[in-house]
């Protein structure tokens, strides 16, 4: 009877793919397929435009809602310059997250009590942050109405393509960068497996380098979500995106380093150079019995 051969499983690369949270697992996705590193990318997503929507509905939004329904009957911009009912500074909204506020006289007796204030001069915005401002002059053919009666109906109307824009420019944009980064920090992950004797392809850098980049995301995200609950300062989180960045540049160094060594040196076997091999002695036959009979 003829013997079945039993199937041999396939040889491991020995990294196991699993999440993106330990540099083994990071180590993991280069070894893995587009497929599924595009799936932790759009669960990571996910998790970043849920974060940006608690910004939105948390701090941003009901700052701009407030804003609009303080605007004045008749105000607007006119060939890039202000036109106010009155001379006096206005602060149309006010929070810890944004304030906005009506200077048409360019001078005004309030504080920035916000992390972003925007303040509407005569002949420029200004962008006001821990940081200072930064001015955006109104161009002479610049026109907007910042009428009551005429900004809340429009702004009513366009408030749920805003958010929408806000989930596609968080969901395209972030994968973007991340490839984009991914292409940037390949090159580096495939230096340090050569310094390190690590085998490394290229496709496999590429996919190493953007599943570096979910965890340090994930963390950054939470830091927004706790900022837009309150919950965080700006401080804190200019600091997680710092943190974040550096996350990103070690998992590419660690999860280089958790790959297995070169298949050739790990094959070889190492001897010992002192060593002189021996020869073989030739077996001796035994001498005849001269007492035997012929």
């Amino acid at each position: 009877m003829e013997e079945t051969a039993t199937p041999q499983p396939p040889k491991s690369s020995g990294v196991m793919a699993g999440q993106p949270i330990t540099f083994g697992g990071v180590a993991g996705f280069g070894r893995s397929s587009w497929r599924r590193l595009f799936i932790a990318q759009s669960i990571v997503a996910g998790g970043a435009v849920a974060a940006v929507l608690i910004l939105l509905f948390s701090a941003w939004l009901p700052s701009i809602d407030h804003a609009i329904h303080q605007l004045p009957d008749n105000g607007y911009i006119l060939r890039g310059e202000l036109a106010w009912p009155n001379l006096e500074a206005v602060q149309l909204s006010e929070s810890r997250w944004l304030g906005i506020i009506a200077v048409p006289a360019n001078s005004h007796t309030f504080g920035r009590s916000s992390d972003v204030q925007l303040e509407l001069h005569s002949k420029e915005a200004r962008i006001y942050s821990m940081f200072g401002y930064v001015p955006l002059p109104y161009e002479p053919s610049f026109s907007l109405v910042l009428s009551r009666p005429d900004a809340v109906p429009w702004w009513g109307a366009r408030r749920p393509f805003f958010i929408a824009g806000a989930i596609a420019t968080t969901f395209i944009g972030l994968w973007l960068q991340w490839m984009v980064l991914a292409l940037v920090y390949a090159p580096i992950a495939k230096f340090i497996a050569f310094w390190g004797d690590r085998d490394l392809k290229w496709s496999e850098s590429i996919r190493l380098s953007a599943a570096a980049l979910l965890t340090p995301a994930v963390v950054y995200s939470i830091a927004i979500a706790l900022y837009g609950l309150g919950w965080l300062p700006l401080e804190g989180l200019l600091a997680a995106c710092g943190l974040h960045v550096v996350m990103g540049w070690a998992y590419v160094a660690g999860a280089t380093f958790s790959l297995p060594r070169r298949t050739e040196l790990a094959v070889i076997p190492k001897t010992n150079p002192f060593n002189h091999p021996t020869e073989a002695k030739p077996v001796e036959k035994p001498a005849a019995n001269p007492f035997k009979d012929a």
